[in-house]
């Protein structure tokens, strides 16, 4: 049917910014898993493939180990600060569960390998639990069967199935008590419930319920429970009834304080429970409770101090000098091909092209004869996995199939931003091969959903693009598809 409409619109200039494709240093700042130490006297992150700890607040970050045959994932603090528990993994001996003084003296405590996340530690110190999940597609498929929550008693080594269902376990207070979360959807709308659980996995106790929750944690004095849904932090008391509790950022049961200004993720405790912390990017953001609610005693204070983490980095520049002789080559000029032509390269950069050019001194020839070189492709609307459950593979072969077909640099404008940039700045670092990757992280996404980005407001927008703000040359704004 034809038809023919009259419409209206208006086009905005769009906004231009210079971006150094490949600078020789920068500072990493998709630090993940950033949390200070119960004491706020130190921090730990995961950055480049590998565990740092940091002396806060003007510390330089250091290697948690030396090793550097596994990447290490999911650090976190034992309840008093002299622990560092993480998981490993390597793409040919799969991944562990292991437990490092500050030192870097490391212990593994699993036994069977396997697909390990979020390991927490009792306040006891006695038991680790972690989550086991499956593999294939990105990582190996092998050990992806026995998944769940499990705990192990790290003196006898005993392992212990807690549930099979659940994920994101953590210890509290009580060291024989585990929390996890489970989901329940009912139709497009899903549930996140706090429940947990002794040790055995048998006695389950339910806590709290709320839709679009990414995010629980129970302060170590079981008087508190932290929150994050649609990215922001919220607190409200930890109260025990048996049954769930109904919560949200509209919640009004029970207090309830917004903590955060534009985001946060990997929420730690500290100060005996007196004082909220969160991350986003390189920042860790601490806020006292008695500060947020006003029946505690303190001040009427909004404002939650900040630390930033300096990180700064070497790219991975190769040191060579060569010419590629022979070959056929179409050049960014047109139609033009230049037949048995030459290229020469310092380092990383094309420093001439053509038919008769001068060798430099020192320069090695590599005859190319009846190869054709091309420009790299500069693929603009390019989807795909970075990582496992946050799981960098060591080897990714999607990469590698792009490089493959001639594909340099991609541009993803959706992707997880945790997964995207970390594994941009392990390219930059020359940890992992991939192309030059440049992305929108998760997109200011308007469908409810646990990534849902409300703008109601001109001050909600630009919250948005100010969280985005602190990532790796972050493309803020991300579209999918129209």
């Amino acid at each position: 049917v034809l038809f023919r409409s009259d419409d209206t619109r208006k086009i905005s200039k769009a906004v231009r910014v210079k971006v150094n494709p490949a600078p020789e240093e920068f500072n990493a700042k998709m630090l993940r898993w950033l949390q200070k130490s119960p004491n706020g006297k130190m921090a730990v992150f995961q950055s480049l493939g590998y565990i740092y700890t940091v002396k806060l607040p003007n510390g330089k970050p250091k290697r948690l180990t030396k090793q550097n045959k596994n990447f290490e994932f999911y650090p976190k603090f034992s309840p008093d600060g002299k622990s560092i528990v993480y998981v490993t993994w390597n793409d040919k001996d799969l991944g562990t569960v292991q437990m490092a003084t500050l030192a870097g003296k490391s212990k593994q405590i699993t036994k069977k390998l396997g697909h390990y996340i979020n390991p927490s530690i009792s306040a006891d110190n006695k038991s680790v639990v972690f989550q086991a999940i499956g593999g294939g597609y990105l990582t190996s498929p092998l050990y992806s069967q026995k998944t769940g929550i499990f705990v192990i008693n790290r003196k006898s080594g005993k392992r212990t199935l807690i549930t099979k269902n659940g994920s994101d376990p953590f210890f509290a207070k009580d060291s024989n008590r585990v929390f996890f979360t489970t989901s329940d959807k009912k139709g497009e709308v899903i549930t996140t419930q706090l429940e947990s659980s002794d040790l055995t996995g048998n006695k389950i106790e339910k806590h709290y319920a709320g839709q679009w929750i990414s995010d629980y944690s129970v302060s170590p004095d079981n008087k508190w429970l932290a929150f994050i849904q649609n990215f922001q932090v919220y607190v409200t008391p930890f109260i025990q009834s048996g049954k769930f509790i109904s919560t949200g950022s509209k919640a009004s049961n029970l207090p309830l304080q917004k903590f955060s200004k534009n985001a946060g993720n990997y929420l730690t405790w500290l100060n005996n429970s007196s004082e909220l912390s969160w991350a986003l990017g390189p920042n860790i953001y601490q806020q006292k409770l008695a500060d947020k609610f006003e029946f505690l005693g303190g001040k009427k204070d909004n404002s939650a101090t900040k630390t930033s983490i300096n990180f700064a980095v070497k790219a991975d520049i190769p040191q060579s000098n060569m010419v590629l002789k022979g070959a056929r080559i179409i050049t960014m000029n047109g139609d033009k091909v230049l037949e048995n032509g030459m290229i020469a390269i310092k380092n990383n950069r094309i420093t001439a092209i053509g038919t008769d050019i001068a060798i430099p001194n020192g320069a090695k020839v590599i005859d190319v004869t009846g190869k054709t070189i091309m420009p790299g492709i500069v693929d603009v609307h390019w989807h795909g996995p970075y990582a496992n459950n946050q799981i960098t593979p060591q080897t990714n072969w999607h990469a590698l199939a792009n490089l493959a077909f001639g594909v340099t640099t991609e541009h993803n404008p959706s992707a997880d931003t945790a997964a995207v940039f970390s594994a941009k700045e392990m390219q930059q670092t020359g940890v992992i091969v991939a192309p030059r990757t440049f992305s929108t992280g998760t997109i200011l996404y308007g469908a409810t959903q646990f990534i849902t980005a409300p703008v109601n407001s001109l001050e909600d927008a630009i919250g948005h693009l100010q969280r985005m703000k602190g990532l790796p040359q972050c493309l803020c704004a991300g579209i999918c598809c129209l």
